[in-house]
């Protein structure tokens, strides 16, 4: 391990400067992926902080997903997937529920492309079970039955198909970060009357553009069903549009 690493300052080194000097080390491969970490006192050593500045920003890193710690074992640099280092997103836009309507736009941006991707990409088999899957809940639908569990599994079903065919990991972890935390708006668009007949239209209709293998019609489907979301969402928190 390098330890020139830490530049000479005219000040006090705290938590701040031993996390930036522990991501630089992760991002040069001197810690890599799973690697445990020298105990801290020697790190405190190698920065010249002290031993409680080493832990702090190690809690800070740990928060980042970029360090895990596991009791007994020490700290160890996680596998560094996009889906954990997204998972502070999925966090930081639960803690604040006005965000959701952010939420709603980047989903705006990103979905109906990754829908359009995907036309040209999925597989008939793919299509077919999906275009099973909605006829089995649309037929509870038509039987009485308000089938929400179904209407959700094809919602998972159809928008998981859809991120697979993008073949890029940060797409696909930003994607599902920004649907985990939209999963908290279902209580103002699943649950309102007619809604739910009116979502499983919409998946529907998705499904259809899908099986046509049309990008055109599969992003312009995604971009209706999304912007009618937000706009329920919208009018049940009683936010104007803007």
């Amino acid at each position: 391990m390098n330890a020139s690493l830490r530049p000479l300052v005219a000040f006090e080194p705290g938590p701040a400067d031993a996390a930036g000097w522990i991501r630089q080390l992760v991002v040069s491969g001197q810690f890599a992926r799973g690697q445990r970490l020298p105990p801290e006192r020697e790190l405190a050593t190698q920065f010249q902080v002290s031993r409680s500045s080493v832990r702090e920003a190690i809690r800070e890193l740990v928060a980042l997903n970029i360090l895990v710690t596991r009791r007994g074992a020490g700290t160890f640099v996680t596998d560094l997937s996009a889906a954990e280092l997204f998972a502070p997103l999925h966090f930081a836009l639960r803690v604040d529920p006005t965000s959701l309507l952010h939420l709603f736009e980047l989903r705006r941006i990103l979905e109906p492309v990754a829908a359009a991707v995907a036309a040209t990409r999925l597989d008939d088999e793919a299509v077919a079970e999906l275009e099973a899957l909605v006829a089995s809940v649309k037929r509870r639908f038509m039987s009485g039955v308000e089938d929400l569990e179904g209407l959700v599994q094809v919602d998972e079903r159809l928008h998981d198909e859809i991120i697979d065919t993008m073949h890029n990991p940060l797409i696909s972890a930003i994607i599902r970060s920004l649907r985990e935390a939209a999963h908290q708006s279902r209580e103002f668009t699943v649950f309102i009357p007619s809604v739910p007949e009116q979502t499983l239209d919409e998946l529907e209709s998705i499904v259809a553009a899908l099986a046509a293998h049309d990008p055109l019609r599969a992003e312009a489907t995604m971009l209706r069903h999304l912007s009618r979301l937000e706009d329920t969402a919208r009018k049940a928190m009683g936010v104007r549009g803007g």
